[in-house]
């Protein structure tokens, strides 16, 4: 149950999420964090996506169910504004607060900005599109993980884009003190099965090292997003005979708990992708499993294995000079990686520190 809280603003939020589910392996986060909401605002209007009504609500929290994906554009975008304007004409002073929504903050900029409505926008991603254009040119501030996970130069950037790290439960996401580094045969990748995410690259550079391991094996954790199924199909298809023998596993989706017994169990994180930073790969580092990656903001913020700084990260080269790395370290110098690695996530991309940078900004 929820419990009241007496320090909540008088100020009414209205937040567009994806998804109001908290076994969503991608969106269960949002969930948290709409629920953290409603102990710091009067009342919280809640336009989403996806909604599983069997979940516990606090009773502050209104839903807009928009069922985005059923429907034709007319209809979504009625839906929409309908939602919108109900919250409206209950209370025009709000704040709203696109989570990662740069369609409907597009749609819905041109009246926060004729009514005067305070227009927050949490965006990291390096994808750039014409909507996340004009959603920027709307919002009055923009809110993002890392200094480089935001595709736009923003005019008068100094004032408008601030980051403020990832949101990983620290709560969920805890170091685990009994890892045997010494083991080096569980690899894993969590996140998406799409191309951008160079799942092949990994699975090819496993291969390679079965030669020094034999007794490695691979789990790919995530599913293809909509549009992308033919990927992880082809993918299946090509190593199929991995797949039989055991060496490869793809077990789709899991719950937030799930992956964090996975990332538990293994004992290598494995990441192929130069984007923006993502959730997962701070996930992993908090739970102190070594995770190799060629993700530029990863890198910067919590350093590499190898001393070999002449390779260039955006190639495979690197990735087998960090694996070469890893087998080549002893356990304890392995674990201070990743106690010094556990500490910066913790102090950066915790969701505590999170949810008090959010709030002073809506508030704000």
């Amino acid at each position: 149950m929820f419990k009241h809280v007496s320090s909540r603003s008088p100020l009414d939020i209205l937040v567009i999420a994806y998804a109001f589910d908290p076994k969503s392996m991608v969106f269960s986060h949002q969930y948290q964090i709409i629920c953290k909401l409603s102990e710091e605002f009067r009342n919280v209007y809640l336009i989403a996506n996806e909604v599983d009504y069997t979940c516990a609500k606090p009773q502050n929290i209104e839903i807009f169910d928009l069922k985005w994906g059923r429907s034709n554009s007319f209809k979504k975008f009625f839906r929409l504004y309908r939602a919108f304007f109900s919250v409206f004409l209950k209370n025009p002073k709000f704040v709203l607060f696109s989570f990662m929504t740069e369609t409907h903050s597009m749609a819905l900029g041109p009246f926060t900005s004729l009514f005067g409505i305070r227009h927050i926008l949490w965006y990291a991603h390096t994808s750039c599109s014409a909507r996340v254009r004009i959603a920027t040119r709307f919002a009055n501030k923009i809110l993002t993980s890392t200094s480089d996970s935001f595709p736009l130069e923003v005019e008068n950037s100094k004032s408008k884009l601030f980051p403020i790290g990832q949101m990983v439960d620290e709560t969920k996401f805890i170091f685990n003190q009994d890892r045997n580094y010494k083991d080096r045969d569980k690899w894993i990748h969590v996140g998406r099965v799409d191309p951008s995410k160079e799942i092949e690259t990994i699975i090819e550079l496993f291969k390679y090292y079965l030669n020094i391991s034999p007794t490695a094996n691979l789990n790919i954790v995530g599913k293809s997003t909509q549009g992308n199924e033919y990927y992880e199909e082809s993918l299946k298809a090509k190593y199929s005979d991995d797949i039989s023998k055991g060496k490869i596993t793809f077990s789709g989706k899991q719950s937030q708990a799930q992956v964090r017994n996975l990332l538990y169990e293994s004992d290598l994180f494995i990441h192929s992708f130069r984007g923006s930073l993502d959730k997962a790969l701070v996930e992993a580092t908090m739970t102190g499993i070594t995770v190799i990656t060629k993700n530029n903001s990863y890198i910067r913020e919590f350093g590499r294995l190898s001393d070999r700084k002449h390779l260039d990260e955006k190639g495979v080269d690197f990735l087998q000079s960090e694996i070469d790395c890893w087998h080549q370290l002893e356990a304890e110098q392995l674990k201070l990686v990743a106690l010094r690695r556990s500490e910066i996530a913790y102090s950066g991309h915790s969701l505590g520190q999170w949810i008090q940078k959010l709030v002073a900004e809506l508030k704000g």
